[in-house]
C-alpha cells in the first residue's frame, strides 16, 4: 500500500512540475524588407536561438521551448500568410493554440551591407513585449548572423526564467 501511495505521489509531483513550466515559442524572425533572400536568415535566427535557449535551460526544468516544427505546423494549419498585413496579429492566435506563456519575436531588415536584428520577449496573454527583455538595432554582416545569438540569449534568458 505504501509503495502505491509513493508512486501516486511521484506521478502527481511529476505532473505538476511538467505543467508548471513556462512554454516558450521562438517565432521565425519577421522579414521587414520582404526580400526573399533574407527569409533564410529569419529561419536561421529562429533555429539558432531556440537551440541556444535549450542549451541554457539547466536540467530541463525551468521552461520548455516549443519545437520549431510544431510552430510551423500550427502556422500552416491556420493558413497564415507571412506577407499578409494581419500576419503579426495572427501569430498571437497560433501562440495561444500552442499554449505558450511567452514568445520571442524578432525582426530583420537589411541596411546597406549589414542586417539589423531586433528581438523581444513577449507575454502571450498580454500580447505585449517586455521592455526589459528587448534588444534593438543589432548590426551584423550577413555572413556573421550567428554572432547576434549569444547577446540575444543573454538578454532574453532572465525574462524567460522569470515566472509571470
Amino acid at each position: 500500500m505504501r509503495s502505491l501511495i509513493s508512486i501516486f505521489a511521484l506521478i502527481i509531483v511529476s505532473y505538476i512540475t511538467v505543467f508548471s513550466q513556462q512554454r516558450i515559442a521562438v517565432l521565425p524572425f519577421y522579414n521587414m524588407d520582404g526580400k526573399e533572400e533574407l527569409n533564410k536568415f529569419c529561419y536561421q535566427l529562429q533555429d539558432s536561438l531556440s537551440k541556444e535557449l535549450i542549451v541554457n535551460n539547466k536540467g530541463d526544468v525551468k521552461f520548455y521551448v516549443v519545437p520549431n516544427d510544431s510552430i510551423e505546423l500550427v502556422l500552416a494549419e491556420m493558413n497564415f500568410d507571412p506577407n499578409s498585413p494581419s500576419y503579426k496579429d495572427d501569430l498571437w492566435k497560433a501562440l495561444e493554440k500552442l499554449k505558450c506563456n511567452k514568445a520571442v519575436i524578432g525582426e530583420l531588415q537589411q541596411q546597406g551591407s549589414k542586417l539589423v536584428v531586433n528581438a523581444s520577449l513577449c507575454i502571450v496573454d498580454l500580447r505585449l513585449p517586455i521592455p526589459a527583455y528587448s534588444l534593438r538595432n543589432l548590426f551584423v554582416k550577413p555572413e556573421e548572423i550567428y554572432k547576434v545569438i549569444p547577446p540575444i540569449c543573454r538578454k532574453l534568458l532572465p525574462g524567460v526564467l522569470a515566472q509571470q
